[in-house]
């Protein structure tokens, strides 16, 4: 008869080790996915991806690199970690090392030990590959370059991992530097699609990238597939692990669902436009709910007045902003969005803050139980602030901030 033996401490602690990775390669896939919805430029959003890529695998450095011209040169468009002078001197042939091949073959291509390659006298190397292993083993011992292909089939270049100790690159690392290697192309295709705005078939091109925007929602399952595999094991060592594990894979998918919603929003401005207030800003809090696991909910007084798009648009901007605030800095529990028709203020009758149809306001309140602030220490320069008060005056509205340290915010705009 087999005896059940159970697991040892080392098993354990590798498990333990396997799914605290698991969970940080969640939330910082969650993460990009977020930036690459935002209106950040392609150097910010290449910059954030290698920064990302670097904390999780834990690299020394990582590097973009793509093609100069047509001259089959390879250089470093965005990285993190590598010296000023690596930088200059990185120049890497198509077809050479490890770099230059990941990009030729289209897989991943790895170099495990830099010494021991430049030591195997039976991998003949030529002069130009020779100087670039010599210049490479002066900082790091291994690397890890994986292709960045974009849907088409075009290559665009490489993303590599450095490190200063000899590596085996498993199955899951390259997987996990893969999926940034794919948010990175999805943010290169986007920009790209920004330099065609004025183009006659710039609609039908963001209908393509919208569709193919729509496949980055997988990096987030993709992180919900790496707890559910470890599910098994968490069961059956502890029920109540088990659970919460299987709570964070409804959580992603959840997350993944609601993102999606919001990144097709934001892909196709005829659907914003076209859309209700109502069902923007619903998206807007389960998107955020999802994303940061606070508390939220919408209130919302439906009405039938039509309101103007640039005033929905700026609601629907100014409630992404003020998310975006509470996510970054309240530390909050407890989050309401509100929306609903209100009477014009008697002291303001003669202004512009109302409804011409209904005679009505309409009052957007955002409120947190969060740290709050100080109003007096806020600088007149606080971006976030001041580019909602700038949307705020952009439709002739009113907004009211109230809050004091300790003791939450509560924003409240009135058109």
């Amino acid at each position: 008869m087999e005896s059940m033996l159970p697991p040892s401490p080392l098993d354990t602690a590798s498990r333990s080790l396997r799914l605290e990775r698991e969970h940080r390669v969640a939330l910082s896939l969650r993460e990009t996915l977020r930036v690459l919805n935002s209106n950040r430029s392609l150097d910010q959003i290449l910059q954030f991806i290698v920064h990302q890529a670097r904390e999780v695998l834990s690299a020394q450095a990582v590097a973009i690199y793509r093609p100069v011209d047509q001259s089959g040169i390879m250089q470093i468009q965005a990285q993190e970690g590598l010296s000023d002078t690596y930088v200059r001197l990185a120049r890497i042939p198509f077809g050479r090392l490890a770099t230059g091949n990941a990009a030729v073959m289209r897989k991943p291509m790895t170099i495990c030990d830099v010494n021991q390659r430049l030591k195997n006298r039976n991998l003949a190397l030529d002069e130009d590959s020779e100087a670039i292993l010599l210049q490479l083993s002066t900082h790091y011992r291994a690397l890890l370059a994986v292709p960045m292909i974009f849907p088409r089939g075009e290559v665009y270049g490489t993303l590599d991992l450095y490190y200063d100790t000899p590596q085996q690159f498993n199955d899951e690392d390259i997987a996990i530097a893969s999926a940034y290697s794919d948010q990175a192309v999805l943010a290169i295709e986007n920009a790209r699609m920004g330099e065609r705005l004025a183009q006659a078939a710039v609609l039908s091109e963001r209908d393509r990238l919208a569709r193919d925007l729509h496949d980055t929602v997988t990096q987030t399952l993709f992180s919900a597939s790496l707890i559910a595999d470890a599910l098994p094991v968490l069961w059956e060592q502890d029920e109540a692990n088990g659970r919460m594990a299987l709570q964070e894979v409804r959580q992603l998918a959840s997350g993944a669902l609601a993102e999606m919603r919001m990144l097709l929003f934001e892909l196709r401005p005829e659907a914003l436009l076209s859309a209700d207030i109502f069902t923007l800003l619903r998206h807007q809090v389960d998107a955020f709910s999802s994303r940061t696991r606070v508390k939220a909910s919408l209130r919302a007084e439906h009405f039938e007045c039509q309101m103007p798009a640039d005033v929905k648009i700026g609601l629907y901007r100014i409630t992404q902003e003020l998310l975006h605030n509470i996510e970054k800095h309240a530390q909050a529990s407890e989050v309401q969005v509100i929306l609903e028709h209100a009477d014009p203020d008697p002291q303001r009758k003669l202004s512009k803050l109302h409804c011409r149809q209904c005679r009505k306001c309409v009052r957007l309140v955002v409120v947190d139980n969060g740290r709050g602030f100080d109003q007096k220490a806020v600088t007149s320069d606080h971006m976030g602030l001041r580019i909602i008060q700038e949307r705020v005056d952009g439709f002739n509205g009113r907004m009211d901030i109230h809050t004091q340290p300790g003791a939450g915010t509560r924003v409240e705009i009135v058109w």
